[in-house]
């Protein structure tokens, strides 16, 4: 199960490719993954509510109770209380809460200023019975997906962590691209990845990508602004000011538009693993607003926090553009040679449906 949904008094959801954990929110120096998530209020709320009981009186859904024998002893939740004020009472801890209430977000939202985008919102998950296998066409993300979303006409801005096309995925971009559609594609260069197997799934395909005239971005671990950006959190934690701020970032996030017009936003990647294996969980959002700020973000944004690889001849080169200057790598940047060799090797293994 790899859906995503946090729902308040059946009133409001807030969904996207965010797990819960301290590194998926900026609560860890060491490293942080950068996520997306849509917080949706209005007619798409009960359908997520009526998905989770869907789960919940799943048969593959079991009490804990009746997997492990639970007795807890009055002595133990004494541990857990002490240990939760611990926490509680930690100096990082209290600064982190206290950086999180200061956020323009959190303003906006305790004076009720949140600006929200209507627009028509169609959920798209899987059900349950994929886990068995038995789940029916119409109750899997894929065919849903296609059916909100149809084909693309004019553009497509793909954002994936875990990207890998395989050759049907690649086939049909470079269908599109020949068509005429305009693709650009972020996901994780090998420094930023967490996973480097998935890694080498897309990297065998990037070379037929660009020369199909596809458009491929790679975050960066750390870019020259990160690193700023890092020594002045340093000093400001060593003041007792400030709790966010990470020395490494990697993609998490999983949206896509088509033509400026259609946004999913969800838990799905772009992968064989989310299409055939887990159940995900998304939502697809008709709104030109929203395709227009992702357009311009690969525009505006990416440049400053990602490499563009470009295809010259017949090798790969990463740019990468630090203010008015521009760096050229002839090889994966920011790893040793033994990664980007193993990486290569597993490029030549048919291991694209494990990933």
């Amino acid at each position: 199960m790899h859906n995503k949904a946090f729902i308040i008094d059946q009133q409001v959801v807030i969904s996207g490719g965010r797990n819960i954990g301290d590194e998926y929110f900026g609560a860890k120096d060491d490293f942080l993954f950068a996520d997306l998530d849509a917080l949706m209020i209005g007619a798409v709320v009960p359908q997520v509510v009526s998905e989770f009981e869907t789960y919940w009186q799943s048969e593959h859904a079991q009490p804990l109770g009746k997997l492990f024998r639970l007795q807890i002893k009055p002595q133990q939740l004494d541990q857990l209380r002490q240990q939760a004020n611990h926490i509680t009472g930690d100096p990082s801890a209290q600064h982190y809460v206290a950086a999180a209430r200061e956020l323009p977000f959190m303003q906006q939202l305790q004076q009720q200023q949140l600006a929200f985008v209507w627009a028509r919102t169609e959920m798209v998950v899987d059900h349950p019975d994929k886990i068995r296998g038995v789940a029916k066409r119409h109750q899997l993300i894929m065919h849903q997906l296609q059916q909100a979303v149809g084909e693309p006409q004019r553009c497509l801005s793909i954002v994936s962590p875990y990207f890998v096309p395989t050759r049907a995925g690649v086939e049909a971009l470079e269908r599109y691209a020949a068509a005429g559609v305009q693709i650009q594609i972020l996901t994780n260069a090998l420094e930023s990845t967490d996973v480097a197997v998935v890694h080498a799934g897309y990297a065998r395909w990037r070379k037929r990508l660009l020369l199909a005239g596809i458009e491929l971005f790679e975050l960066q671990k750390i870019s020259a602004l990160a690193k700023r950006q890092e020594r002045k959190a340093r000093r400001q934690r060593l003041k007792g000011k400030d709790r966010f701020g990470s020395s490494a970032s990697s993609l998490h996030a999983k949206t896509f538009a088509t033509d400026q017009q259609r946004v999913f936003v969800g838990s799905f990647n772009f992968d064989p693993r989310s299409a055939q294996l887990n159940t995900e969980l998304g939502f697809v959002i008709h709104s030109e607003q929203l395709g227009q700020q992702i357009s311009n973000a690969f525009h505006q944004y990416l440049p400053d926090y990602a490499y563009k690889v470009v295809l010259k001849g017949h090798r790969l080169q990463w740019h990468e553009r630090l203010g008015q200057r521009h760096i050229v790598y002839r090889t994966e940047p920011g790893v040793s040679i033994w990664r980007r060799l193993a990486t290569r090797v597993l490029a030549l293994l048919p291991i694209d449906w494990l990933l």
